[in-house]
């Protein structure tokens, strides 16, 4: 038994290091990402020396040899083995994120809640180091960008249909991830006079029929707008139409979510009909977080040296 004054992770950095070294591995590399509520690493990539990789038998020889000679000369530490790691390089990728549990994940702060954020970690055996960086994503939104689509004729038939059922506005609102899915939207109508209209299934389901048939009456630069078949279609065809590609222009950054609100109703000056749009864009971005590094002392016991008796000359 030595007695030594190794932190846990230092120690745990030498184990780690030294076995590795005996499989011939010259670095390996872990990658991590996450964001809003979960994170996990994403691969362990291994460099070898030779080309040829360790056979799953050797790595078990050398585990086994490592054990032993840990718990001869430092029964003192602890060494855990990874839990449900397979054979191989699985067991490698396995013993590297172990060490990333419980010795390096502490000192990255929150890089799988909310925008998350993503990192490496990387052992280098020549080096001796386990060094560590993390960066965080970070979202920042853009100023609202409003126009207007005057189409009096179409805008004046639709509301006129709506006015049938008490509505005098059309409010929709719609989410959009950053490839364009449209992952949410919601309706609202208001009477003439702003406050909420409320209509069950059935009613919503006539003012569709009653849109669907003003549609087919009516068409854009030329080509017919074609009826829909529920509330969300007719929603997202007004936004293919008339919003999409505007709207799109005046983002240039790199998106990562962007919201859309649109109106069917009278323009602010109360003249005619129109569809006023509104479009917020989320941009992404990354801010460095923490890096560091753990050089693992060399661990083992001190080399002796052996004293030779001196003679004398005749």
């Amino acid at each position: 038994m030595t007695t030594t004054n190794f932190s846990a992770e230092e120690y745990s950095a030498s184990f780690l290091i030294d076995f590795l070294a005996t499989l011939g591995v010259r670095r390996a590399e872990l990658s991590f990402s996450g964001g809003g509520d979960s994170g996990a690493v994403d691969q362990v990539e291994f460099t070898y020396a030779r080309k040829r990789r360790p056979t799953d038998e050797t790595v078990t020889e050398q585990w086994l040899l490592a054990l032993a000679r840990h718990h001869l000369l430092y029964p003192e530490y602890k060494v855990e083995l990874p839990p449900h790691a397979g054979k191989g390089e699985k067991f490698l990728s396995a013993l590297v994120e172990k060490h990333f549990d419980n010795h390096i994940n502490s000192h990255l702060g929150d890089w799988y809640n909310n925008e998350g954020g993503r990192g490496s970690v990387a052992v280098d055996i020549a080096d001796r180091a386990i060094r560590h960086e993390v960066c965080y994503n970070t979202t920042s939104h853009g100023e609202p960008h409003t126009a207007k689509a005057n189409h009096p004729d179409l805008f004046t038939a639709l509301l006129a249909a709506a006015n049938s059922f008490g509505v005098g506005s059309i409010e929709v609102e719609l989410d959009f991830d950053s490839e364009g899915y449209c992952w949410s939207q919601t309706h609202t109508f208001h009477a003439i006079d702003g406050t909420i209209v409320v209509l069950d299934e059935s009613q919503q389901t006539a003012l569709l029929t009653t849109c669907s048939a003003v549609l087919r009456v009516h068409s854009f630069d030329g080509k017919p707008l074609g009826t829909a078949d529920s509330m969300p279609e007719l929603a997202l065809q007004f936004y293919e139409t008339f919003v999409k590609i505007p709207a799109l222009e005046t983002s240039t950054d790199e998106v990562e979510s962007f919201a859309v609100r649109y109106a069917i109703g009278p323009d602010a000056e109360q003249l005619f009909p129109s569809l006023e749009w509104t479009a917020t864009f989320c941009y992404h971005d990354t801010d460095d977080g923490d890096s560091g590094e753990v050089i693992a002392p060399v661990i083992g016991p001190a080399v002796k040296r052996v004293r030779r008796s001196r003679r004398r000359a005749a």
